[in-house]
């Protein structure tokens, strides 16, 4: 994958999404919200390993700064994300799972390269 076009290709491309919806959102609601559980030094250390311009995507959602993240579960998770996009509890928890699925690829794909 390597790139960040490649990344919201492999997203859009999944079906999941709605059409309302833009690759680029979906990674935004889901890892925006994943970050709100992290604490500051584990948001740090996902940024630093997500390619720069999914980094940057997260720059619009508040990053805590060492404080403790937020404790919520899977299904608050997925209300959130439901909430962001404006679609069904359902319909979030595919597109969560998606971003997640091509977030975990991209990372393999980055560590690959640097070893």
């Amino acid at each position: 994958m390597g790139s960040v076009g490649a990344f919201f290709s492999k997203v859009q491309q999944s079906g999941v999404l709605p059409a309302s919806t833009s690759a680029e959102d979906a990674a935004g609601a889901v890892l925006g919200t994943l970050a709100q559980r992290l604490s500051g030094g584990e948001v740090r250390k996902l940024l630093d390993s997500l390619l720069p311009e999914l980094s940057a995507l997260l720059q619009r959602y508040p990053v805590q700064r060492g404080e403790q993240g937020k404790t919520f579960g899977k299904q608050e998770f997925i209300r959130r994300v439901a909430s962001q996009l404006r679609v069904e509890d359902e319909d979030a928890e595919v597109i969560a799972r998606t971003v997640l699925q091509a977030t975990r690829l991209a990372l393999t794909e980055l560590r690959a390269k640097s070893s």
